[in-house]
């Protein structure tokens, strides 16, 4: 049994590797804590006349420069560099080349400008953001032209800036805020989506559906009339869907959507979960809708908050979250997206996930 996480990261460093590796509840506050701590470290080691009597900032514990190596090896494994960074352009980026802005949004309607700087840090960047938009720093999924913004380049050494991913004043960002993560080789495989609602006067129905991508192409859905994948996913169930369960008495109607990450094929990368109104023209026709995602085994346990949408009320449709593959693991990150759209017609709904992508 692992042992609990120290406040001094380095001291307690091997069971620290070994908790975050090996629990299905992937603890991104302790990553970016053994993140802060490498920097701290590098800081000291550029500076130190005999590297090999490196102090812990924290506990001031004795730290090898071995044990740094080791850190760096981690951060490689939770949070691989998806994109390859070209350090000769970094290295050629003219500083005066600053001013004007560039734009964040999240698909909610939220957004903001942040003043150019292609210097400016990806972590500077995400403090920002924290400020204006709210969304706390390590809960942040940046992404430019379907690329993912990494805080850290080479193995964990160098801190990436803006201009690394080729941004420049105009260019427009994407947030998502991150609900759960799911790391290679962890045991949670089965994942549901449990969806209800209150019709108010005539029975209707609300849908929660799940639209499929392979990178930006759209290849299938699973609603209440195609309950299963197996047509689009290599002939294996990988989601399913329940069906409408409807409750006259209550005026209640239910359904969930199943999805078996070990099933899932690799030309699958997105799994977009949306909502919609049936036959009323808004979301604001019905009461008490709530969706919850669970893993299956344990499903008192919810991955992040119960979501009421109360605020999408003159909305016809709503792109709810996003499930997509990030090295050999899975993030669920929330979108929030407003929309039109239904299982009568996904065009709308599939246009508003486009942007995901721009």
């Amino acid at each position: 049994m692992p042992m609990p996480l120290s406040p001094c990261t380095i001291s307690h460093v091997r069971c620290t590797f070994h908790y975050l590796c090996t629990r299905s509840r992937f603890a991104f506050e302790s990553v970016f804590v053994v993140q802060c701590t490498l920097e701290k470290l590098e800081g000291k080691e550029a500076t130190s006349a005999d590297s090999k009597t490196l102090t812990c900032p924290d506990c001031q514990e004795s730290v090898s420069h071995e044990l740094i190596v080791e850190l760096r090896s981690f951060l490689q494994f939770v949070c691989p560099a998806e994109t390859v960074i070209d350090d000769s352009k970094h290295d050629e980026v003219d500083a005066t080349a600053a001013g004007g802005v560039f734009y964040v949004n999240m698909l909610d309607g939220k957004f903001c400008e942040i003043k150019y700087d292609p210097n400016m840090q990806t972590l500077h960047l995400k403090k920002l953001l924290e400020q204006q938009l709210g969304v706390q720093a390590d809960k942040q999924r940046l992404v430019f032209k379907s690329c993912p913004l990494q805080s850290f380049a080479d193995s964990g050494r160098r801190k990436t800036c803006v201009s690394d991913y080729g941004i420049k004043a105009g260019d427009q960002l994407y947030l998502m805020q991150l609900i759960y993560a799911i790391p290679e080789g962890s045991d949670l495989q089965h994942i549901v989506m449990k969806l209800q609602w209150n019709w108010v006067e005539k029975q209707d129905y609300l849908d929660g559906s799940a639209l499929v991508f392979s990178e930006k192409n759209y290849i299938g859905v699973i609603d209440y009339q195609n309950r299963d994948s197996a047509k689009f996913t290599d002939g294996v169930s990988a989601l399913t869907h329940s069906g409408d369960v409807m409750t006259s008495q209550l005026q209640l109607g239910q359904h969930e959507i199943n999805v078996f990450l070990d099933k899932m094929p690799d030309t699958v990368t997105d799994v977009f979960f949306t909502l919609a109104a049936w036959n009323a023209p808004t979301m604001g026709s019905f009461k008490n809708q709530a969706v919850e995602l669970a893993e299956k085994s344990k499903p008192n346990e919810r991955l992040g908050d119960k979501v009421i949408f109360d605020t999408v009320a003159s909305s016809q449709a709503l792109v709810m979250s996003r499930l997509y593959r990030l090295g050999g693991g899975w993030d669920i990150v929330s979108i929030g997206g407003i929309s039109s759209g239904n299982a009568k017609n996904y065009s709308p709904l599939i246009q508003t996930i486009s942007k995901c992508y721009t």
